[in-house]
């Protein structure tokens, strides 16, 4: 098992209630859709979202530290959970991002993790909450370039290749162009 934890270093000290009411909404909608179980305090009993507070952790063999975030800040803005890459891991990495997503450069987030290590919580948070996933990594930024010989292509083909491709790349390209060249 790899020493695997992730870090809050700056937070706000108060978040408005309606902004951890989304973020506390975003979290459970993440809980409920996952295929990992989590559990409360020690891996035991069931995961708390309250007014003021989030608390979950792996269940039973699968837990380690319990990811812990509260509306307003105890004293130090530091936290860290460690989750030894244990299955709950994804959950922990996506409620970051929710964090980031919602709290912006208030909140600054690091791992021990590489983007590699990220990539299912960030496909999973896509997938289940449909936000813009925050960078935090460079290999985020990266472009996808897809090439391909073109000789003679009509105007026409071109419209249809455009059309496919935000087929298939889907609400990716809402605010993205196709560039066929």
């Amino acid at each position: 098992m790899k020493d695997f934890s992730h870090y809050i270093i700056k937070r706000p000290n108060s978040i408005k209630d309606s902004l951890f009411t989304q973020i506390c909404e975003d979290i459970s909608s993440l809980i409920a859709n996952s295929p990992v179980p989590v559990a409360g305090f020690q891996g035991e009993g069931s995961f708390i979202i309250t007014e003021d507070k989030v608390v979950f952790n792996g269940k039973g063999e699968e837990a380690c530290e319990e990811f812990s975030f509260t509306k307003n800040a105890n004293g130090s803005a530091m936290n860290s959970t460690k989750t030894m890459a244990l299955p709950y891991d994804v959950l922990v990495q996506s409620s970051l991002l929710v964090l980031k997503f919602y709290l912006g450069d208030s909140i600054e987030i690091t791992t021990d993790g590489e983007f590699e290590d990220w990539k299912k919580a960030i496909g999973f948070t896509r997938f289940v909450l449909d936000i813009d996933i925050p960078t935090l990594f460079p290999e985020q930024l990266s472009v996808l370039e897809v090439k391909a010989n073109l000789v003679d292509i009509s105007q026409y083909k071109i419209n249809q290749l455009k059309k496919e491709l935000s087929e298939v790349l889907g609400k990716y390209t809402e605010n993205h162009d196709i560039c066929i060249k």
